[in-house]
């Protein structure tokens, strides 16, 4: 079973969305929180669970979606795996 660690950003980016989704769509901020928890389990299992993520090939990065509208962005590392964002479907982000 892998390790997995969330980057300091990706902690503060998931904060700040399911505190904004707590003020505009309480229901979301619970299903967004309990999928990301989810998923982040299930990486732990399975590293590699998500696809590739096209736009960053070479950087060895994967996503895993969220409920069609966040995307969970992670590298693997021999046994650990490090969450680098939680991002907007389309939100272009930079590793």
């Amino acid at each position: 079973m892998a390790r997995v660690r969330w980057t300091a950003g990706a902690r503060e980016e998931f904060s700040a969305i399911v505190a904004q989704l707590k003020r505009d769509a309480p229901k979301l901020a619970s299903e967004v929180l309990r999928q990301v928890l989810r998923v982040t389990r299930l990486l732990g299992q399975f590293p590699e669970l998500g696809q590739t993520a096209k736009w960053a090939d070479d950087l060895g990065a994967r996503e895993a979606f969220i409920i069609k509208r966040y995307r969970l962005v992670y590298r693997t590392f021999l046994e650990e795996v490090v969450n680098s964002a939680l991002v907007p479907v389309g939100f272009q982000i930079h590793l």
